[in-house]
């Protein structure tokens, strides 16, 4: 597939995705924070009262339209941990698994990439509780973000100064080409 024409009704599952843990263990914030802290899904349920709206698209060329996310936004649970004002980037991470969140981009106005105000930990999907399967209890959701981003079951959140590593685009780049191979 290479366009966008093909829409499916519900998000897919995939067996091989990367970062899926043995057994979710909390969401772990820390780096640049004057709090680290592990939360848990209860605690994070109780600050969640975020919501995002959007299409979710692949690069495979499907998407699924108006997928209603519920969860806790990045900038409310840096608030919650107190981010140090040396913090420019949250790796958010599962496993080996990670992506980078400008922390300045709402602020810069040349700057790009989302925000912390449109990034999401999501709980919720459609109104109902975002299964394990789906990524629960925590995944990444980003406004208009490449689907590679929506990172499933994330257990790490690093505040840092400078742009960490990310895996996120070459991992799913390496499954997409295994895929077209087979």
């Amino acid at each position: 597939m290479s366009n966008l024409d093909v829409r499916l009704n519900c998000l897919p599952v995939f067996d091989n995705h990367y970062g899926r843990p043995e057994r979710w263990t909390g969401l772990r914030v820390d780096g640049l924070v004057a709090e680290p802290r592990t939360f848990s899904a209860t605690e994070l349920e109780a600050v969640a009262d975020a919501r995002l709206t959007d299409d979710f698209r692949c690069e495979e060329g499907w998407r699924v339209d108006n997928q209603r996310w519920e969860g806790v936004s990045l900038a409310e649970l840096l608030q919650v941990v107190r981010s140090l004002p040396t913090a420019r980037y949250a790796e958010v991470s599962a496993a080996g698994y990670s992506v980078a969140v400008p922390l300045f981009a709402a602020h810069e106005p040349d700057s790009e990439g989302p925000t912390p105000a449109h990034t999401l930990l999501a709980n919720r999907l459609n109104g109902e509780v975002l299964p394990e399967a789906h990524g629960g209890p925590c995944r990444l959701v980003i406004a208009g973000a490449a689907c590679y981003a929506s990172v499933k079951w994330v257990d790490h959140i690093r505040l840092m100064a400078e742009r960490p590593e990310e895996t996120a685009q070459q991992i799913a780049a390496q499954r997409d080409n295994q895929s077209t191979q087979s």
